[in-house]
């Protein structure tokens, strides 16, 4: 999703989320088994499909980085859909 989105997001899940960076856009690691139903301004890459992710220790730019969970843990999906919903409240018009 576009950092526009992400940043706000990350902010309000804190260390329960596991994210990374790749070229202005913020990658949140779900549960393969999670519903789509994320709304506007984020893509779902289900099963089949390919990521590069960060090594481990690639917790700085420049480049694609690690910004929370680098220990490859998942966002929990209704924290996600929380954090994204009350993003969405505080700007509505970002997001339609």
């Amino acid at each position: 999703m576009p950092a526009t989105l992400g940043r706000p997001a990350l902010a309000q899940l804190g260390d329960t989320a596991a994210v990374y960076y790749d070229d202005g856009d913020f990658v949140f690691l779900i549960p393969c088994d999670t519903d789509r139903g994320f709304g506007p301004g984020t893509e779902y890459l289900s099963i089949g499909a390919w990521l590069f992710m960060p090594g481990p220790q690639r917790t700085q730019g420049p480049g694609v980085h690690w910004l929370s969970g680098n220990d490859h843990t998942r966002t929990p999906p209704e924290a996600l859909r929380a954090a994204l919903d009350a993003v969405r409240q505080q700007t509505p018009e970002a997001y339609r």
